[in-house]
């Protein structure tokens, strides 16, 4: 019968293989596994059904206990409510790196925040669940000592502490660290203090024990030293818990669902459809998604177009507003809810906005960003155009503003951001929409009783894309009556989640089906002269503004037309960038291919946008690189950046040979690869912002529109690529050369204004069939 001091040798010189630790590698494991286990909700089923699959099925669907539960919960302590939580949001990290829609209505910052506190709470526990896990997993090399020791533990820790003040043992060990034969020092350390603690001593002695064994000459690296090695975890090799932890939820969250609404000719398809259900009102990763508009609370005071002071929600349509033009013609009052999001204030002031509302800033010189807002990726998604200007993160670090104080422009520097959460649901907020200047900008001057600021309306600029202005309001104006129509009786807390689940279900097939009419039926339209054309865009942009407003009940100005407002708002969240890219590179060819006969890949990498960071090397040349595996040979293209800027279009398009679509592993769900992008500069160094994406391995309507956000280390969106695929026939491709080099401004002028009637038309034929499943029972 083995004897405690022969089972204190065998715990003494238990030690898991370093680089191997299965031990390790079990207990990260178990977390990883505690976490997916407690994923809340059930995915909402197209009506009359009420609920279909658990989150939990859709995204883990191998899921199974990892057999250390009860190991964790001991050792960790929280409640499951607790991981529960940190299944969300782990869940909406991973939706937020890899979807290319969804994205940009992730709270990206928010998340990371979160994420980094769920791992901070859990960090000083991590070696106490360690130690538990040493002596349970089964092929721990501690588990059979430490059993046998059974309840001797006072004891086993006597000698086991007699074991480590040997002179004989020091002695040995100096020996070896001075010969540098001591490889793993602190790995095999770092074990000694931690099976002491399983022997039940405190954290007090083990430190206590360390310094007298540095006293006697035992070199303690400062990593386990005394009070350090509690919070080192070398045998958590994965550091943090993040989105990589769970790369098998990728197809679930990029999982493309149809579904044939009755009596409908169309079917309803919708990209990353489990995503945009998992983050809806009322479902559990709702609180990390946002979008709202760019406006202020009530309170905040405009300068009227004679210099006096006026609360903003008092301000009516046709009143003017000082500009740094002079008085210019206030056309609309946007009014809308704003639930529960945060607002801010700057410099201790007393008005508020919200994060995206844009900001100029006040150094007006060639590279110096133009405009300024808490959340850049949020205002660039919700007003594409304006990025173009460069767009700064509005923080105590950025630019200063253009402040207004005595009749006349100021530079203000921010000191200070102050967040305001809102507890309250339905709180009105308020932008006044001015007269346009010729480049589509509206601005006006807000702030308190006692400093102004220059602000932007959130309208975009149609100077800077007219013909996506264009596309854009036709398909407003032409599809308005429908859509009304389609959601007259959703309920008002339901009625823009559904907008954007029809919107979204058009925008897989919309483009591509537009552009394939537009090249099948195309006309010999003239185009117009420039000043001619951006004269009628001015038009249709301010007929479009005054049609936002709805006479009252009792007369008098206009009251803003929410619903319709929303409605070109998510067209221009949703499609403002796709439309743009689309004119662009409007000489290419969308015959549909089935992707099992293509013989080519063809991506066209369109655009990278970038907001303002000092560390932008901005009017220089840079490279981006385009890495892509579809055929396991790393395909990868470097694109020259000629004078870097804040908007670069490129609308290069690559022909891969020999692709093949890439089927799913047994689950329906389509496999993906890794697309890549790197921003160098011209010698090569490698700039602070990457980006890394999951293409998904069919492409259903011959067509897939992607946006690659571009993050620092830290996750910080500093960017976004936008790319496409169409599965192609080599037949095709010179034909598509040919097109491209003979492309001109009046083919593309041409070419949108088809292309918007052809959009606008197919939104009203099918915007019915596509928000059909998200309806109650007949009030399609």
């Amino acid at each position: 019968m083995t004897d405690l001091n022969t089972y204190t040798e065998q715990f003494f010189a238990a030690l898991p293989v370093f680089g191997e630790n299965l031990v390790g590698n079990a207990a990260r494991k178990q977390i990883i596994n505690r976490v997916q286990g407690a994923t809340p909700g059930k995915h909402t089923q197209p009506w009359p059904q009420s609920s279909g699959p658990s989150f939990k099925k859709i995204f883990f669907p191998n899921w199974s206990d990892a057999g250390y539960t009860s190991v964790l919960n001991n050792s960790i302590g929280f409640d499951n409510n607790w991981w529960s939580d940190f299944a969300v949001v782990l869940l909406c990290q991973a939706m937020d790196n890899v979807t290319s829609s969804l994205t940009k209505q992730m709270k990206t910052d928010d998340i990371n925040r979160q994420m980094n506190s769920n791992n901070q709470s859990m960090a000083p526990k991590m070696n106490g669940y360690y130690q538990q896990m040493l002596v349970n997993v089964a092929d721990s090399p501690a588990k059979q000592p430490y059993t046998g020791i059974g309840s001797q533990k006072i004891q086993a820790a006597t000698l086991y502490e007699g074991f480590l003040t040997s002179p004989a043992w020091i002695s040995a060990k100096v020996s070896q660290y001075d010969r540098q034969q001591w490889p793993n020092q602190v790995w095999e350390l770092f074990h000694h203090w931690n099976k002491l603690a399983l022997l039940g001593k405190s954290n007090d002695q083990i430190n206590s024990l360390i310094n007298m064994l540095k006293s006697k000459g035992l070199p303690v690296p400062d990593l386990v030293s005394a009070g350090k090695w509690v919070n080192y975890t070398p045998w958590n090799t994965g550091g943090n818990i993040s989105y990589k932890d769970i790369p098998e939820a990728t197809p679930g969250i990029l999982e493309r669902i149809c579904t044939v609404y009755m009596g409908s000719p169309y079917p309803s398809c919708m990209n990353e459809e489990n995503s945009y259900e998992f983050t809806a009102n009322s479902q559990p990763g709702s609180r990390w998604r946002g979008g709202g508009s760019s406006c202020f609370a009530a309170g905040a005071t405009v300068v009227m177009g004679d210099g006096t002071l006026k609360a903003i929600e008092t301000v009516t349509a046709g009143e003017e507003v000082m500009t740094p033009e002079g008085a210019k013609t206030v056309q609309a009052v946007v009014s809308l809810f704003h639930n529960r999001e945060i607002l801010y204030q700057i410099n201790n002031n007393s008005f508020m906005f919200t994060s995206t509302h844009p900001f100029l800033a006040a150094d007006t010189s060639k590279y110096a960003p133009k405009f300024a807002a808490i959340d850049p990726a949020f205002l660039s998604a919700a007003v594409p155009s304006l990025s173009a200007d460069g767009i700064a993160t509005l923080s105590a670090n950025g630019p200063a503003l253009a402040g207004y104080s005595n009749g006349k422009m100021t530079s203000v520097s921010v000191d200070s951001v102050t967040e305001h959460p809102v507890t309250t649901d339905n709180q009105t907020i308020y932008d006044l929409i001015v007269a346009f200047d010729d480049e589509g900008l509206s601005e006006y001057i807000v702030g308190d009783e006692q400093h102004q600021y220059l602000v932007s309306s959130e309208v975009p600029q149609f100077g800077k894309a007219p013909e996506a202005t264009e596309v854009l309001i036709k398909m407003v104006t032409q599809a308005w009556p429908v859509v009304q129509n389609a959601l007259k009786d959703v309920s008002a807390d339901r009625w823009l989640q559904v907008l954007y689940q029809g919107l979204t279900a058009a925008q897989s097939s919309l483009m591509a089906d537009a552009v394939r009419e537009v090249q099948a039926n195309a006309g010999n339209t003239q185009a117009l002269t420039a000043d001619a054309y951006k004269a009628h865009i001015k038009t249709m942009s301010n007929d479009l503004v005054a049609s936002l407003g709805q006479q009252g009940n009792g007369g008098g100005a206009p009251v803003y037309d929410g619903q319709k407002g929303a409605f070109f708002a998510a067209l221009l969240n949703l499609f403002g960038y796709e439309i743009r890219d689309t004119i662009t590179a409007g000489w290419r060819d969308f015959t549909q291919v089935d992707d099992r006969l293509a013989t080519q890949l063809a991506l066209t990498v369109h655009n990278i946008e970038l907001f303002a960071d000092e560390a932008l090397p901005l009017g220089q040349d840079c490279w981006l690189d385009i890495i892509f595996d579809p055929k396991g040979d790393n395909f990868s293209s470097p694109i020259n950046l000629t004078s870097l800027g804040y908007n670069n279009p490129l609308a290069k398009v690559f022909y891969i040979d020999q692709w093949r679509p890439l089927l799913g592993a047994g689950n329906g769900q389509s496999q993906s690869w890794p697309v890549e992008a790197l921003l160098n500069k011209a010698d090569g160094t490698q700039l602070f912002t990457s980006g890394e994406f999951p293409l998904l391995g069919t492409i259903a309507n011959g067509y897939r529109t992607e946006s690659m956000p571009l993050k620092t280390a830290n996750g910080h969106i500093t960017g976004f690529v936008t790319f496409d695929v169409r599965p192609f026939a080599s037949a095709m491709m010179l034909n598509e050369q040919t097109a491209s080099q003979q492309w001109n401004s009046d083919k593309q002028q041409v070419f949108s204004s088809q292309l918007a009637d052809a959009a606008a038309q197919w939104l009203v034929q099918r915007f019915d069939s596509m928000v059909g499943p998200y309806l109650e029972p007949r009030k399609l």
